[in-house]
């Protein structure tokens, strides 16, 4: 049964880590090297695939870093530092109405403030601000300007280095253009473009010919092939895990807080129901005490009332019925009540 070599798809390809894609790709052309054949074809594909693993090895191991950063830093604080004093000395001038660079002064002021410049600004933004203003200042209907308040030489001194920021800066840009990640990006989509004509010529060849050697030689690339596919699915797959306990650990932790404010309310609404029984009860208590404060008795007898809002008595009329009557008020009250009933019951004198 013939062999097949494993398909790496591009989406994988290009999932690799930098290091993991270089080493994988040279791991295959030395595996492949190792078959000796008198195609051309295939050592010449052997050879450009070579040629494109160097390219990329170079690109991989450039730093990040410029070494032109520190001297454009340099530059660019010289700039600022003649940029603070000459406007400083403008502004100088167009606060003397009564000097005779006022006029200039006042003009040059103006200069300034259509072209502004700010510390915090990048590199970029300084560089833009630097190159307008001095395109302003070294206009010649300026220049009788800069003479007049006596700063020509300062301007030159800013120019000057300018020059030397503006050199720095471009020798920086295309550092960084030579190492972008662009550039690796395309070195590899080179060598992904030779290792599939390798891989489709060595699969020709066994094809065609059958050699056992070359079987062998296939079947290393496949098992270097599944290893790393492993280990790439691998990654990503502990990845998601990672995830996913991080995230059934945050619903745990929602949970537990969730339960324990629960019981913290359980506990708050017994205590507050608690509280509430014991005021009742002392209320009921107080009643109490005040109902048998305010009792009354008639003939003998007690009869509680609460308030004290009336009190009941009897007495025997003059037909010897009992007379029960209700009035309002205190007992004492009410005993007054009664005699004045009694007296006007009395019988008269008069015949």
């Amino acid at each position: 049964m013939k062999l097949s070599l494993l398909s790496v798809s591009t989406t994988l390809k290009r999932r690799m880590p930098n290091g993991m894609h270089f080493n994988f790709m040279r791991l295959i052309l030395d595996t492949l090297r190792t078959y000796s054949t008198q195609v051309a074809a295939y050592d010449a594909a052997l050879q450009q695939m070579e040629l494109a693993l160097q390219a990329e090895g170079r690109f991989i191991g450039i730093q990040r870093g410029s070494e032109y950063t520190p001297v454009l830093k340099e530059a660019l604080a010289a700039c600022e530092s003649l940029y603070t004093h000459l406007r400083q000395l403008v502004s100088g001038y167009a606060g003397l109405s009564h000097r005779n660079e006022y006029q200039a002064a006042v003009q040059l002021q103006a200069l300034f403030v259509r072209c502004p410049f700010n510390r915090k600004w990048k590199y970029g933004q300084k560089m833009g601000c630097m190159s307008v203003l001095l395109t302003q200042l070294q206009l010649k209907e300026v220049q009788s300007l800069l003479q007049a308040v006596g700063v020509e030489d300062v301007v030159e001194e800013l120019a000057v280095q300018f020059a030397r920021a503006q050199q720095v800066f471009l020798a920086r840009t295309q550092e960084y253009a030579e190492r972008k990640p662009a550039a690796l990006r395309r070195a590899r989509e080179v060598t992904d473009a030779a290792y599939e004509e390798c891989v489709q010529l060595a699969q020709a060849l066994y094809r065609v010919t059958g050699d056992e050697t070359l079987r062998q030689v296939l079947a290393v690339c496949n098992e270097e092939i599944e290893r790393t596919l492993q280990e790439l699915l691998g990654r990503r797959s502990s990845r998601v895990e990672e995830v996913e306990v991080e995230a059934v650990g945050r619903v745990a932790d929602e949970s537990v807080a969730d339960e324990a404010t629960i019981e913290h309310a359980a506990s708050v609404s017994a205590a507050a129901v608690d509280v509430l029984q014991a005021e009742v009860e002392v209320a009921a208590l107080r009643t109490v005490d005040r109902t048998e404060d305010v009792a009354c008795s008639t003939g003998g007898e007690t009869m509680s009332s609460i308030g004290v809002e009336h009190a009941m008595s009897s007495q025997l009329g003059r037909d010897g019925t009992e007379v029960v009557a209700e009035f309002g008020g205190t007992k004492e009250q009410a005993d007054a009540r009664w005699a004045a009933i009694a007296e006007e019951e009395k019988p008269s004198d008069d015949p």
